[in-house]
C-alpha cells in the first residue's frame, strides 16, 4: 500500500478524541481508489487456487466498473452483507481490510474506547470476536478485535459487546469426542439483546480471533439455533452466500 495516503491531521485527531468519534470512520472516510488495485491483485492471486464457481466470480472482478466497485464497498462498510453479488463481498472486504489496516498502523495513535458499545474506536466498525490476552500488563484482559481494521480495544470481561449488559451473560462451547481444545473458543451470549460474539483464549494455545472464528462455524450454528444473532461479522464469510 502507498505510504502517501492521507491521514487525519492533528486537528482532526483532537476532534475525534474530544467528541468520542472514530478516527478513520469506515462509512465516511474518503476511500483512496488504490483499494481497487488491491482487490484486483487479490483476485489474480486467488484464481489459480479457486474452485470453478469461485473462479468465475474472481474473473468478474476485473470487469466491474469503478461505480460498481464503490457500490460493493458501501455494502461492506454499512454491513449490508447480502444481495445479488454477495459472493464478491469477501474479496471486496479483503481489499478494504488491507486499506484500513494499513491506515490504522500508520496512524500510530493511542486507542481510547468510545462511549458507543462494541464499536471500533479507530474505524467505527464492528468486532469480529474478542480475545483474552495472557502476556505482560494485558494478561487476563479481554480485547475486542475489529473486523475491518484489526484494531483491538479493551472491554471488561462478562459484558455484552452489543448492548453493554453485564447480567444474563453465559458461555457456550462445542463438545464431543475428537474436538481439539474446545475451550479455546467460546460463544459469549447475552439474554438481554439475544446477541453473541466469540471469545478466544490465548492461554489455550495459539489462537487468532479471525481464523478461529471461521474454524468454529459449528458453534455459530449451535447458538443460532438457540435464537442468538452475531454482534459483529466475519468479513471472510458472508451470511447471504448460498
Amino acid at each position: 500500500m502507498r505510504a502517501d495516503l492521507p491521514l487525519p491531521n492533528a486537528t482532526a485527531l483532537q476532534q475525534s478524541r474530544d467528541y468520542g468519534m472514530p478516527t478513520l470512520p469506515a462509512q465516511s472516510w474518503p476511500r483512496d481508489p488504490v483499494w481497487h488495485s488491491m482487490l484486483r491483485q487479490i483476485a489474480v492471486t486467488v484464481i489459480p487456487f479457486a474452485t470453478e464457481s469461485a473462479r468465475a466470480d474472481l474473473e468478474r472482478i476485473g470487469t466491474l466498473s469503478v461505480e460498481r466497485l464503490e457500490s460493493l464497498a458501501e455494502q461492506v462498510l454499512h454491513t449490508e452483507l447480502y444481495g445479488e453479488d454477495v459472493a464478491l463481498l469477501p474479496y471486496v472486504a479483503a481489499a478494504l481490510q488491507v486499506l484500513w489496516t494499513g491506515l490504522a498502523i500508520r496512524l500510530n495513535t493511542k486507542i481510547v474506547a468510545l462511549e458507543v458499545v462494541g464499536v471500533c474506536p479507530c474505524c467505527g466498525y464492528l468486532p469480529v470476536a474478542s480475545i483474552v490476552k495472557t502476556a505482560g500488563d494485558v494478561a487476563n484482559l479481554r480485547y475486542l478485535h475489529c473486523a475491518l481494521c484489526n484494531t483491538e480495544w479493551n472491554l471488561v470481561r462478562v459484558k455484552c459487546a452489543a448492548c453493554d449488559a453485564n447480567e444474563n451473560i453465559s458461555y457456550r462451547q462445542l463438545e464431543g469426542d475428537g474436538l481439539k481444545n474446545p475451550q479455546a473458543v467460546r460463544a459469549e451470549t447475552c439474554e438481554t439483546c439475544m446477541s453473541y460474539l466469540k471469545i478466544v483464549y490465548q492461554e489455550k494455545g495459539g489462537v487468532d480471533p479471525v481464523a478461529d472464528d471461521l474454524a468454529t462455524l459449528a458453534l455459530d450454528i449451535l447458538v443460532d439455533e438457540a435464537g442468538y444473532s452475531r454482534a459483529g461479522p466475519n468479513l471472510l464469510l458472508m451470511p447471504g452466500e448460498g
